[in-house]
């Protein structure tokens, strides 16, 4: 029998946690983007997000609203969560709207993107501008 975008979703949330990049794998798409609008566009390959995943702490992530849109081969993960983190070494605190669009191809269920917007964070950190300053 094969899982629901939801069960896997909680496979993906522990494997995030862990910081675990071979964990995450089976989960992602080959074409997954983090998007990121605000306060300023940024774009994460998968492999510039799993080269980051290892340096994402987070301490404390409090969901505050979760809804699920499911239409076939594609489901919409809308969520309000509050996290206390710090990625790069840069503080990455407060609630975010993320937004997950999960794609089913094979019978398995992988996230292709991840829309998040900070409410109050600032801009992403990214490897290429950490390894700069």
């Amino acid at each position: 029998m094969s899982q629901t975008p939801q069960e896997v979703d909680a496979q993906w949330y522990d494997a995030l946690m862990a910081r675990d990049t071979a964990a995450v794998l089976p989960f992602m798409d080959d074409d997954f983007n983090l998007v990121v609008l605000f306060p300023t566009l940024a774009r994460v390959t998968r492999p510039e997000w799993l080269a980051t995943l290892p340096a994402y702490v987070i301490s404390a992530w409090v969901t505050q609203l979760s809804e699920w849109d499911v239409s076939g081969d594609l489901a919409i993960h809308t969520h309000l969560v509050d996290q206390t983190a710090v990625v790069l070494g840069v503080d990455r605190s407060g609630p975010f709207t993320i937004t997950d669009v999960w794609r089913r191809s094979g019978g398995v269920w992988r996230v292709w993107r991840r829309v998040s917007t900070p409410l109050s964070s600032g801009e992403i950190p990214r490897i290429s501008s950490v390894s700069k300053a």
